[in-house]
């Protein structure tokens, strides 16, 4: 991690860069975002329509909540796929993609070598096991 700033400015402009691996996992939480806040609007409407007891748009909001969803959650697992030459990778298995065994073996399968010796690596393979 590197850090600048300047002495008059401290505290207010900090210029700071990351690695490889945290340049990947800010990509992977702004991707995530926008999907979370896709879900938000959705879940917001379908309240709406709750209080109307309009049921026909409940059931349309609930199923386009439950596709976004299923898109997130291929999405998370193709950029797991996508990264595997990064730590990153074995990260975002074991904390978003819990839910699928196949999903989790399928993205330790594709690490590299080097990336299996990690701690998150190990750990993604004690959760197949």
């Amino acid at each position: 991690m590197f850090v600048k700033t300047r002495l008059k400015d401290f505290g207010y402009k900090v210029y700071s860069k990351g690695s490889k691996n945290d340049s990947i996992y800010r990509e992977y939480l702004e991707i995530n975002k926008k999907f979370n806040n896709e879900k938000l609007d959705l879940i917001s409407k379908s309240l709406e329509f709750k209080k109307l007891n309009d049921i026909d748009s409940i059931n349309f909001y609930d199923q386009k909540l439950t596709t976004a969803n299923k898109r997130q959650f291929l999405h998370n697992a193709n950029f797991a796929i996508r990264h595997s030459e990064y730590t990153i990778a074995p990260y975002i298995a074991i904390t978003d993609l819990r839910e699928s065994n196949t999903i989790l073996d399928t993205i330790y399968k594709s690490l590299d070598k080097g990336i299996k010796k990690s701690k998150y690596a190990l750990e993604l393979k004690s959760l197949i096991n």
